[in-house]
């Protein structure tokens, strides 16, 4: 999970030759966010070896973009809340938005009824990304009770009308058992950053312990 800071920002992909080599030189799965706004930068990154494109603000201000996005590479939309809200453009914003509701919004985009393959619907919206604002780089835990409400969310999917996207967990987490506890209640995965910094969890071991 990359994400280029630069382009964030400037709206400029400063840093895709590194994420070029980088995908040139692992056998992971590599999905990147920062910057993408458009067809045009999902396709660049698509070009490059990226798996997965990952939206944020466009994704609450502009969610029309979407589909012409996902068409030149499967989305991950990133979705960032304190509190329940949701918060846009770095999280200085607060949208305004409930983050639940704008979750049903964007899964109703998955409804077959207009001869919307399934394939075309996965690809629409591969994953969900749920940032707790309050939790993250703090090193406390993630939090539990917002992710169990998620996964509710998500398995009441009706599958003959959608595919549910993945929901990848971010903020909090500090240890393996936290790593664990998100298994359990049915996450798809999570992003790690201040404790891998902080050595606080191995990545070799963490793969080991939730595979």
């Amino acid at each position: 999970h990359i994400v280029d800071l630069d382009a964030a920002r400037l709206g400029t992909g400063s840093n895709r030759e590194i994420i070029a080599n980088i995908c040139k030189s692992v056998s992971a799965f590599v999905q990147v966010g920062g910057g993408v706004r458009s067809a045009a930068d999902a396709k660049a990154l698509f070009e490059i070896g990226v798996k997965r494109a990952v939206v944020g603000t466009i994704a609450v201000k502009e969610p029309d973009k979407l589909k012409e996005m996902s068409e030149q590479i499967p989305l991950a939309v990133s979705l960032d809340a304190k509190e329940g809200e949701l918060a846009v453009e770095g999280w200085v914003k607060s949208s305004g938005v409930k983050l639940v509701d704008h979750i049903k919004f964007l899964l109703s985009g998955l409804s077959l009824e207009n001869q919307v393959s399934r394939e075309q619907a996965s690809k629409a919206l591969s994953a969900l990304i749920v940032t707790d604002i309050s939790t993250d780089g703090m090193l406390s835990g993630p939090n539990l009770p917002l992710m169990i409400e998620l996964v509710e969310l998500l398995n009441g999917i009706d599958n003959s009308k959608a595919v549910a996207p993945e929901l990848i967990a971010s903020g909090g987490v500090a240890s393996l058992d936290d790593l664990k506890q998100l298994k359990n209640i049915g996450v798809s995965g999570a992003i790690v950053g201040k404790a891998l910094y902080e050595g606080k969890i191995s990545p070799a071991e963490a793969i080991k312990e939730t595979s």
